[in-house]
């Protein structure tokens, strides 16, 4: 009975051992999201890739999540995306662009990535800022 205890610790500590690794630990993710546009502005967004080595990136593409995922998440699909074009870059992060204007104060989105070695689906929101005010300026008299 002793002998069974103490191979179930040795297991259960062979097990964590393994799940803290930094095998495991590195595994790609997705970063914060950085906003480069504004309202009325072509879709200028960026992600940031997190512990991402040459081998992941080699097979690295990114895109929207699927439309179950979109209902699996309760996230609604957006109207914008067909405009939303995605590039890996510069080994780094990816840029979500639109050729077009985006006229939405947020876009609510989940990207996905994928590789070789697995998928990661996050879920981001992208606040953009009003145009900035090009009228003359009113002097109070």
């Amino acid at each position: 009975m002793k002998n069974k205890r103490i191979t179930a610790v040795r297991l259960t500590a062979l097990a964590l051992c393994l799940l803290l690794s930094p095998s495991f630990a590195l595994a790609l993710g997705l970063g914060t999201l950085q906003v480069d546009s504004r309202i009325g502005e072509p879709l200028n967004l960026y992600i940031e890739l997190l512990s991402a080595d040459s081998k992941d990136l080699a097979s690295l593409s990114a895109g929207l999540a699927s439309l179950e995922e979109f209902s699996r998440s309760g996230v609604p699909y957006p109207e914008q995306a067909g405009k939303i074009r995605f590039q890996v870059e510069d080994n780094r992060g990816i840029r979500l662009t639109s050729e077009k204007p985006v006229d939405v104060a947020y876009l609510h989105i989940l990207v996905a990535a994928t590789w070789a070695g697995g998928k990661v689906v996050r879920e981001y929101t992208a606040l953009l800022d009003p145009p900035l005010y090009k009228g003359r300026a009113s002097v109070a008299k």
